[in-house]
């Protein structure tokens, strides 16, 4: 009889019901960062939601051009995504235009499905995905460039083009990268 209650017990403490039911959630799968308060614009955004928003499946976080182009802002982004475990390494940064920020906002739960598959299926050097992990190592490790890839919207459609190189200049103690613009699609 003991185990049958221990048993019962168990299923009951494992059972998986949370606070909320999956019905009662949204699950973007792409994040758009357009200051360097990356939190305070969930908190907005959760306040204007009705559901209960789950960014535990996000594949892609676009910047804006100005954040990217802002070293500070830059990396209090990437500190909150650093610091915040529900934001995997893998992740995709991209940087993109105001449309293609409303755009991925309009479609925010098929976005980072969609930029994931065009970054895996794309022939090449993979210059179209540049995980968070690889972001992280060159803020970190004072490395001299990198390109972060750039998306704009034709048609409705967002689409891969160009990119923005951030160099950290010989002042790596402050650890801030300076922005270099290359290939931008205006």
């Amino acid at each position: 009889m003991k185990r049958v209650v221990i048993v019962l017990g168990l299923c009951a403490l494992l059972g998986g019901c949370g606070r909320r039911e999956l019905e009662d959630r949204r699950f973007p799968t792409v994040l758009t960062a357009e200051t360097g308060n990356i939190k305070a614009q969930e908190e907005e955004r959760q306040a204007q939601d009705s559901k209960y928003i789950d960014y535990g499946h996000v594949k892609a976080v676009i910047l804006s051009r100005e954040t990217a182009e802002n070293g500070q802002m830059l990396r209090e982004i990437l500190s909150y995504l650093e610091n915040n475990p529900v934001f995997a390494r893998n992740i995709l940064i991209y940087v993109g235009d105001e449309e293609t920020l409303e755009a991925a906002k309009k479609k925010e739960e098929d976005t980072g499905i969609y930029l994931e598959d065009l970054a895996k299926n794309q022939p090449g050097d993979g210059a179209l995905e540049l995980p968070l992990k690889d972001l992280l190592n060159y803020l970190h490790n004072g490395e001299a460039s990198i390109k972060l890839p750039a998306l704009y919207t034709e048609n409705g459609k967002i689409l891969p083009g160009g990119s923005i190189e951030l160099r950290q200049e010989a002042a790596s103690a402050s650890n801030v990268p300076i922005p270099r613009k290359t290939g931008f699609k205006e």
